[in-house]
Parts: structure tokens; sequence; C-alpha cells
């Protein structure tokens, strides 16, 4: 594997995982009969802005016909941002893709990172509704994608996350 390549993260079993090169990850999913791009998903992997990842998303309606974020949305992040913060699960949420942008995670990844936030993938969902009316009124889409599958995937874009965390810091220097 070059030292370029970031590993590829494959979870054996719940305290089991094996990192691997992309090319033996996509002779494993030969093997298998499974679709490296379902391999790939659930990595460590960070996807940049331009990948086509992002447009296989499961996201339907409150992707489509509004404007995706991006940088001069600063002002529009931040109000979003702060008024995030009155939904603490989908803040939390938030806040996890920030800090890890370009990558997909997968529910029992999120579960895992916030076990006090999350007992499962229904309440991860239920975040999400949460923040319906206020992406609605942002007249931006959701920042961050999803891809339905067992497990359920969300991650950030790179441009996405970099413009959010700008966001949350200027929201908590105020």
């Amino acid at each position: 594997m070059a030292l370029s390549d970031p590993p590829i993260r494959l979870p054996l079993a719940s305290d089991v995982v094996l990192y691997v090169s992309q090319e033996v990850a996509e002779r494993i999913t030969q093997q298998l009969g499974a679709s490296t791009r379902d391999v790939a998903g659930q990595t460590g992997r960070s996807f940049p802005d331009d990948h086509s990842i992002w447009t296989k998303h499961s996201g339907g309606d409150p992707h489509r016909g509004l404007p995706e974020w991006e940088l001069g949305d600063e002002d529009r992040a931040e109000t979003y941002y702060g008024l995030l913060t009155s939904k603490p699960k989908a803040h939390a949420l938030l806040d996890l893709l920030i800090d890890r942008p370009g990558h997909l995670l997968t529910t029992d990844e999120i579960q895992a990172a916030l076990p006090d936030v999350f007992q499962n993938s229904r309440s991860i969902a239920g975040s999400i509704n949460g923040m319906t009316v206020l992406t609605e009124h942002s007249g931006r889409r959701y920042p961050f994608y999803w891809w339905e599958g067992s497990p359920s995937r969300y991650g950030m874009k790179p441009s996405v996350a970099e413009l959010f965390r700008r966001a949350r810091d200027a929201f908590r220097s105020t």
C-alpha cells in the first residue's frame, strides 16, 4: 500500500478491524461477490468533493432543487449552526460529520462515537427529521448526505465540513 493511499477499514467484528489497501479490498469484495462501493463506503477513507459517491446518496427531496452549501455561505452556516444548538442530537451529529470531512460513517460508527446521544439507528434518523424546517429556511440542502443500507451511512463533503467548521468556530467565539 502506497503511503499516499488511505487504508481501507474493514470491520470484521465489534472489536476486530482489518486495514488493507484499495487493491486488496477490491479482491476481497470480488471474492465475496460484493460491490467495491459497498466496502469503500464503510471505510475510514475520505472522499473528495468531486468523487462520484456524493451523487449516489439516498437523500431524496431534501437534496433536490436547493443549492449546495459553499464557501461564501459563512453567515448562513453560522446561523444554521447556532439554531441547531437547540436540537442536541442533530447538533452532535453535525459536529461529528464536521470533524470527519469526506468520511462516510455507518450508523454503528456514529453510535460508537456518540454512545450517550444515539441509542440506535432510528434515533440518528430522527435527529435529521428535526433539521427539516431549519434546512428549508436556510435556502440550502442538508449539509450532509446519507445512504440507506444495513447499516446506513452519513457523510459531509470536505468543503462543506470546512465551511461548518468555520461557522462553529465563529459561533463559539461569540
